[in-house]
């Protein structure tokens, strides 16, 4: 790692990868299922509205 000045072996580096994944992947995971849920209900939002629109009168 330049940014560091930290010379990391192959291993090293997949150990941390590793590690950064467990301990974040998580977090990350579950925020995009949020994501996709307000993005699928906002969908469902704008669908439902367009069907009430075009509703016939009885």
């Amino acid at each position: 790692m330049n940014e560091l000045d930290i010379e990391l072996a192959q291993f090293d580096a997949d150990f941390l990868l590793d590690f950064i994944s467990a301990q974040l992947g998580a977090h990350y995971y579950n925020q995009g299922l949020h994501d996709a849920k307000a993005l699928i209900e906002s969908r469902l939002e704008h669908i439902t509205e367009a069907l009430y629109e075009i509703e016939k009168e009885i």
